[in-house]
C-alpha cells in the first residue's frame, strides 16, 4: 500500500511552469509594482502642504488671540495694516475701525508663504469691541 501512495501521478501535458513562463510574471509583477510605488510620492506631498497649512492657520489664529486681548485704546488697535514675519511665513493684518458697527474694530490676519505652486495665504477675520 506504501508503494500506491508514494507513486507520482502525472497528467499528460502538465510539466509546471517554463523559464519563460516564469520571466512573463516577473515582468508584470514588477511592472504593477513601479505602478504603484509612483504614488506614494502623491501622498506625502499633501501631507507636507497640510502640514505647512496647518502651521499658516496656527499663525493667524495666534495673532488674533494676542489682539484680542488688547483693549480697544491699544496703539496695536488702532487702523491700519501691520506685519511681521515668522520664519518662511508672512504675516500682515489690518485694523478697520467702525466696522460693522460704530464702536467695533475689524481685525483681518493674513500669512503668505511660497510654495511650488506660487504664493499661498490663508486668512482669518475677527471682531473686537
Amino acid at each position: 500500500m506504501n508503494k500506491l501512495l508514494k507513486k507520482k501521478v502525472r497528467l499528460r501535458g502538465s510539466k509546471g511552469f517554463s523559464l519563460i513562463e516564469l520571466l512573463f510574471a516577473l515582468v508584470f509583477l514588477a511592472i504593477g509594482l513601479l505602478g504603484v510605488a509612483t504614488v506614494f510620492p502623491l501622498g506625502t506631498r499633501f501631507v507636507n502642504s497640510s502640514k505647512i497649512m496647518s502651521t499658516a492657520v496656527a499663525l493667524s489664529r495666534e495673532k488674533i488671540e494676542e489682539l484680542q486681548t488688547l483693549p480697544l485704546s491699544s496703539p496695536y488697535l488702532t487702523e491700519g495694516t501691520y506685519s511681521d514675519e515668522q520664519g518662511p511665513y508672512q504675516r500682515s493684518w489690518t485694523v478697520t475701525d467702525g466696522t460693522p458697527l460704530a464702536g467695533m474694530k475689524r481685525i483681518q490676519v493674513t500669512t503668505t508663504w511660497e510654495s511650488p505652486q506660487g504664493t499661498r495665504d490663508v486668512t482669518l477675520d475677527t471682531y473686537v469691541f
